[in-house]
């Protein structure tokens, strides 16, 4: 079996994934979005499984060697290729969902941007801890129960963090929720991430970054102000939240709404039945 993996790691942006050889060992464990270190040259960096195939997806199988066979000898046919193991699984549970690998892959070809800054831009950044896969922090994770439950999720994005403490009292019945936004610590805003994904909370509040928060059953996203210029991501993909929203919607059958008091005339005259423009007193 094989895997095309992401590396999270500096390399070369014509790239968007690696094909790495799944031990026989690790075979049965192996599953899409799921966190693993792969040998990448002298380095050894992480990486998420983007897919998962019986046979190399790029080559005859004449034209693949297994290292294991190699037994350390150098390879004199330059048409044979030598597909390199997966060194180890770091996380046992996936950190992605499947539609946000769908995601992951729409963005890089929809923004033209390498798959790696798509997965940055999704990813929450890894608690130190975390890494340290024979630490205290792993044994105790590997008990958490990650079902997905049936809760119905929402989630609602504001254009600045000062702005949830007011859109919270608009929604009284969120009794089960979290704040997402990049000023959390590291270590909370991991914790944050896993919670939703495991489907703990029905309501996930949130600036830009929370549009990628994995929701195991999401239903609506409410965008309030989406003419604010800080729904555009400034660094690579350079994303627009509506438009994702619009893809994350296409991949879950979520419904968008917009509550806003001036939309963009582009929004109004793409989405008339999504908005609600919101009176001013």
């Amino acid at each position: 079996m094989y895997a095309e993996v992401v590396v999270l790691t500096y390399q070369s942006p014509e790239i968007d994934a690696y094909t790495y050889l799944i031990p026989k060992e690790l075979e049965k464990e192996i599953k899409v979005g799921q966190l693993i270190e792969v040998p990448f040259g002298k380095r050894n960096p992480l990486g998420i499984i983007i897919a998962t195939y019986d046979r190399h997806p790029r080559e005859s199988e004449d034209q693949i060697l297994n290292p294991f066979n190699v037994q350390g000898k150098q390879v004199q046919d330059d048409k044979k290729v030598v597909i390199k193991p997966i060194s180890k699984i770091v996380l046992e549970n996936p950190l992605l969902l499947p539609y946000q690998i769908e995601l992951i892959k729409w963005m890089s070809s929809y923004y033209l941007a390498p798959m790696v800054n798509c997965l940055n831009a999704i990813l929450p950044e890894l608690p130190s801890k975390l890494l340290m896969v024979h630490g205290s922090w792993h044994k105790q994770n590997k008990t958490i129960n990650y079902e997905l439950s049936t809760v119905n999720q929402s989630l609602i994005l504001v254009p600045s963090i000062n702005r949830i403490p007011e859109t919270l009292a608009k929604f009284p019945k969120a009794k089960n929720y979290v704040v997402y936004h990049n000023e959390l610590k590291t270590s909370e805003k991991f914790a944050i991430w896993t919670k939703i994904k495991s489907g703990e909370v029905d309501y996930i509040f949130g600036s830009r970054s929370a549009i990628f928060t994995p929701c195991s059953n999401l239903k609506q996203i409410i965008i309030y102000d989406e003419h604010d210029g800080a729904y555009k991501d400034e660094r690579s993909p350079y994303f627009d939240t509506l438009t994702v929203a619009q893809k994350i919607s296409q991949l879950t059958k979520t419904q968008i709404k917009i509550v806003d008091p001036s939309p963009k005339i582009t929004t109004f005259l793409q989405l008339p039945k999504n908005i609600k423009i919101q009176k001013i007193p």
